[in-house]
């Protein structure tokens, strides 16, 4: 197949996405844009004509998706990343809705989601998806017989409030009074090459995060990295998340609730291990990157023959 990805290649989904179809064969073609330009669009119009691709695949059905829409191209797919769906109202919202409908395929990692374009925005659900941006559990991994570093608390961030580091740095008050020495390792500007390292090094993970679409990559490659995670009780956590199983959930903004339970992780050797260990083996059976990847493969097959 001949696939033109369509989005911003400086955000980590797409190119990820993108590599999967280039290492299996396909003739793949990444178009950067940052921000809707006319120029960007003729530009993309002008690639579609000269290099005549079997799918246009948009990441994000904002600005990404709308572009491709202007381009009158079938067959036409949008991958959902969250917050243009979630978190956009009034005349952007509308064009959402729009893109929305003018595309042939619609994926995202999130039930909600899908529940909420559906059931509220009248898509068509025949044509919505569900496929998980998914973990590469080769790389996200721990090693053999590493013991992760004592007292690490790895804590997801981001460049806007919808992450809630305020909410962190209150529980961290309380969990530094009573537990003096915890290490706080706040992901920031880690190259995706340390991540893994990052993350397999940490004893607890956490993620106070307001929204999501799915459970959120840096989660899920927590998981797969054997380490208990505490996140927040929002977007599809919960299928994901389960008490006195693989990790914890807390309220949005409940920082006292966040600082017991990251307490509670950190005193229990039992806890990390078992949380851990059943933490992968989910990832592994339900939310793996390759397997992901090639339900999106017969995904394309068969939107190509309109089957």
């Amino acid at each position: 197949m001949r696939i033109i990805f369509l989005g911003n290649m400086d955000d980590i989904h797409t190119p990820k996405w993108a590599q999967y179809f280039i290492d299996h064969g396909h003739d793949c073609l990444k178009f950067h844009v940052k921000h809707f330009s006319v120029k960007r669009l003729m530009e993309l119009r002008e690639t579609i004509n000269q290099w005549k691709p079997d799918i246009l695949h948009a990441h994000y059905a904002g600005t990404w998706g709308l572009m491709g829409a202007y381009t009158g191209f079938h067959p036409f797919v949008v991958t959902i990343h969250g917050s243009e769906v979630l978190l956009t109202v009034g005349w952007r919202k509308w064009l959402v809705k729009w893109v929305l409908k003018k595309v042939d395929v619609v994926t995202t990692d999130g039930k909600h989601i899908i529940d909420r374009v559906t059931e509220e925005w009248g898509i068509d659900p025949d044509k919505v998806f569900r496929i998980n941006f998914g973990v590469d559990v080769d790389r996200f991994r721990r090693p053999e017989g590493f013991k992760p570093f004592d007292k690490v608390v790895s804590v997801r961030v981001g460049p806007d409030k919808l992450y809630d580091i305020e909410t962190v740095e209150k529980a961290r008050k309380i969990v530094d009074e009573q537990m003096p020495g915890v290490k706080w390792n706040f992901l920031k500007n880690v190259s995706p090459e340390m991540m893994p390292q990052a993350l397999y090094s940490s004893t607890v993970y956490v993620s106070a995060a307001t929204s999501d679409a799915g459970l959120s990559s840096t989660t899920a490659e927590a998981m797969a990295c054997e380490v208990p995670v505490i996140v927040t009780n929002v977007a599809d956590n919960a299928e994901w998340v389960e008490e006195t199983v693989n990790g914890f959930l807390f309220n949005t903004g409940d920082y006292q609730t966040l600082a017991n339970r990251i307490l509670f992780s950190l005193r229990d050797k039992v806890i990390q291990r078992c949380y851990g260990e059943r933490a992968r083996k989910l990832i592994c059976d339900k939310n793996n990157y390759f397997a992901e990847m090639a339900k999106m493969e017969k995904l394309y097959r068969r939107v190509l023959t309109n089957e």
